[in-house]
């Protein structure tokens, strides 16, 4: 986020220089907001099926901004990368309220609550989504004779929402296993990557950043040479680590070949710390 805005800020400079030459009167960016937590765990019942978040507007200025806040359901690819089925807040949730009107310096206490199933057997991980939409002030009416320019940087918040039912827990195993030469880029640059494909078939996320993999070769007949297997801690690259494996879902690995092993037929199992 802090990068987000500091290359916001470098374009604002830039702009305000170019409409300088031309006499353009003022140009501002919009105030921004901050939200907290961004990562909240609810329990499917009781009281803790609820939790307060606190928006605030954070900016100097006059202006009053609008927020929107939504939830929806994550959904992970097989390379980890996070996607939204919709835009539609889940019904699942009850936001109270979901869109806010903030004054410079004011903060709002806005309840999200679980309606859902109470009686769940995984994990669920959803996004909360929190945008500054556009507001109209009518500043075309404000008697200025002389041109003005008004640039808003609008910004969006999105942070982790787990609905964790009691005694769920991750349990990672390895679905498939085999060398392959080439990258995931599509480019043969002849050397043997081992991919690996990881499937969660427990209740609850895990992070992978720190796996373990015992690879053994096979014999041409399929059977396991275990006198000459090793264990492989392979660095993980960082595309693959920014979210955890959910329950239920899977993710494909590509990793450098492991030293001593020869390129072929392998089993693996995967240890999480």
């Amino acid at each position: 986020m802090l990068t987000r805005l500091t290359s916001s800020l470098k374009f604002l400079l830039c702009i305000s220089i170019f409409f300088a030459s031309f006499g353009v009167r003022q140009i501002y960016a919009n105030a921004s907001f901050s939200i907290s937590p961004l990562i909240v765990t609810l329990k499917p019942a009781g009281k803790n099926s609820q939790q307060l978040l606190t928006v605030k507007h954070t900016g100097g200025g006059y202006e009053p901004i609008a927020v929107e806040i939504s939830i929806v359901k994550r959904d992970l690819n097989l390379t980890g990368q996070v996607s939204h089925k919709t835009d539609e807040s889940d019904d699942n949730f009850v936001i109270y309220p979901a869109q806010i009107i903030l004054f410079p310096g004011e903060v709002q206490m806005v309840n999200v609550q679980w309606i859902g199933d109470f009686a769940l057997d995984n994990e669920l991980v959803y996004s909360i989504i929190a945008k500054q939409v556009p507001i109209d002030l009518g500043t075309a009416d404000r008697g200025q004779s002389k041109s003005r320019l008004e640039l808003k940087v609008l910004l969006k918040y999105e942070g982790l929402l787990y609905v964790r039912p009691p005694g769920v827990s991750p349990d990672v195993v390895v679905e498939s296993a085999a060398p392959e030469f080439g990258d995931d880029n599509g480019d043969d640059d002849g050397e043997p990557h081992l991919i690996v494909m990881l499937y969660n078939r427990g209740s609850a996320r895990q992070k992978i950043n720190r796996i373990s993999l015992t690879v053994t070769p096979l014999d041409k007949n399929g059977q396991p040479l275990v006198d000459k297997s090793i264990v492989y801690a392979p660095q993980m690259p960082k595309k693959l680590i920014n979210h955890s494996l959910y329950a239920g879902y899977r993710r494909r690995c590509e990793l450098p070949w492991p030293e001593g092993v020869p390129v072929g037929p392998v089993q693996v199992s995967v240890s999480c710390k």
